[in-house]
């Protein structure tokens, strides 16, 4: 006997692949409601497949204050949004622009989503939106747990070149914002062993 949740991924997976637009603002809402891993793994590959015309309704959402501590739909919906960027081309300058903005708009406390963002718009190649990801990374608005250090992020866009910086510039530092929850992990798996 199948999960429900199974079922749920089933189902999405097709609407995807029937390109059923009109489906959106229901899984949006289900991304929103239901405190599921898959879903967060799985639904940007649908919004993906259903295009650009999901592009509005995930910048709408994304423009949203997050529900509490619970930032996993946020990053989907960055991710959703990156997915149709690279598998739409002709969508990939306004998804840049959605992207760029929600970067420059993020506060000093959402760090993480900050992380997030800054990764998509590499993923995306956006040269263009350098300057706002240098400003984010003054600002310190991005975890860089992400993506790495502003040297590291001016590589990965073509900016400067590794021999450009000294190794110290890549190094990772503490993050408040994640570091205390990977070393809790650490200890846990220890103890297992």
């Amino acid at each position: 006997v199948e999960s429900p949740y199974s079922i749920i991924i089933h189902a999405w997976r097709a609407l995807g692949q029937l390109r059923t637009e009109a489906a959106v603002p229901a899984l949006i809402k289900l991304l929103l409601n239901l405190d599921m891993d898959w879903a967060w793994e799985e639904l940007p590959q649908v919004f993906a497949m259903i295009g650009p015309a999901a592009i509005a309704p995930l910048e709408a959402t994304l423009k949203q204050p997050a529900d509490g501590d619970n930032d996993g739909p946020q990053f989907t919906l960055v991710s959703g949004l990156a997915q149709i960027g690279l598998e739409h081309s002709d969508s990939r300058d306004r998804v840049v622009a959605i992207l760029t903005d929600a970067l420059a708009q993020n506060p000093q406390t959402n760090r993480m989503l900050g992380g997030s963002l800054c990764s998509a718009l590499i993923d995306l190649e956006a040269v263009e939106a350098a300057p706002v990801i240098e400003t984010a990374y003054a600002e310190d608005r991005i975890s860089p747990r992400f993506s790495g250090t502003w040297a590291t992020v001016q590589v990965e866009l073509g900016l400067k070149k590794k021999e450009d910086f000294e190794p110290e510039d890549f190094e990772i530092p503490f993050d408040p914002d994640v570091d205390p929850a990977i070393e809790s992990i650490k200890q846990y798996l220890e103890e297992l062993e």
